[in-house]
């Protein structure tokens, strides 16, 4: 293999999405990397093949409230199957789960903590550990195929055999396809259970959740791409602004070097004991986003 000949391969692959050649690409480079662990030296001169850039930011897609209910209508809830899909989009929808921690969810995981049912400790994207609300009505989708399917332990979501058995595991391409084929059924294509996740976020924006309830719920640390997830306007603040706010909390502007030290993450550490009324403070100032 010579580097031309990479390069004549990546070529190859115009027609096929910037992400998809990287990923490609990333494999090849872990085949070159054991091929210089076992002394081939002509491999060296191909470990630095660039990858594609990706130009602009994918937007994404997400449903309309009744296009959601329209689509949790779509299983047939007087199967076994239909049950379990159910719960799928359920769990998507109202929970804003990824589809692999969808596929690992265990049943001693849901339980009831101070009068309402939670995801505890749910382990996600980068090993970050949250706890997330389950609505009551996808508590109820819960329980009938739980009955139904006759489980109490393991896993809680199964396969289903052709004969009506329950099978082992449920796999996050298995809930992929779930999602897709149902979205299909409402006539939408290319749909995936990733825009779900985006149209949980967007629900619960325009139902007047605020962002700090939207970064919990989606768990992300970071807050730009969480806003680009649920389809609102990247909001900043300014360093001068986020140390007029927290002067007003009582924290003098020289305490730590001064206004240059202040950012906007510097102002939500210092105000963690009432996040929100950052966020309502920034918004009350009408400049800082729609």
């Amino acid at each position: 293999m010579s580097r031309a000949l990479l390069m004549e391969w990546k070529a190859a692959m115009d027609e096929l999405a910037p992400s998809t050649v990287n990923v490609r690409l990333a494999a090849m480079r872990k085949l070159v990397e054991e091929a210089q662990r076992n002394g081939r030296e002509e491999a060296a001169s191909l470990a630095d093949v660039p990858n594609v850039r990706q130009q602009g930011t994918r937007m994404g897609n997400w449903l309309t409230r009744e296009q959601a209910k329209e689509l949790l209508t779509v299983p047939d809830r007087s199967t076994l199957k239909g049950k379990r899909d159910y719960v799928v989009l359920a769990l998507l929808v109202g929970c804003a789960l990824r589809r692999r921690e969808l596929a690992s969810l265990n049943i001693d995981e849901i339980q009831m903590r101070e009068g309402r049912w939670v995801i505890a400790d749910l382990r996600g994207k980068g090993g970050r550990v949250r706890t997330v609300a389950v609505p009551h009505w996808v508590k109820c989708g819960i329980n009938a195929w739980l009955t139904a399917a006759a489980i109490e332990e393991g896993r809680l979501l199964r396969r289903i055999r052709k004969g009506g058995e329950v099978g082992e595991e449920l796999s996050d391409w298995a809930v992929w396809s779930v999602v897709e084929q149902s979205a299909k059924e409402i006539g939408i294509e290319s749909f995936g259970a990733h825009d779900l996740r985006r149209t949980c976020a967007k629900l619960c924006r325009k139902a007047g959740g605020d962002l700090e309830q939207i970064k919990f719920l989606l768990r992300r640390n970071q807050c730009s791409r969480m806003l680009a997830a649920s389809g609102c306007r990247r909001c900043s603040i300014s360093s001068r602004s986020a140390c007029t706010l927290l002067g007003q909390w009582g924290y003098p502007p020289n305490t730590f070097g001064g206004p240059s030290f202040w950012s906007f993450r510097m102002a939500k550490w210092l105000a963690g004991e009432a996040p929100r009324l950052l966020w309502q403070a920034a918004y009350q100032q009408s400049a800082f986003c729609e």
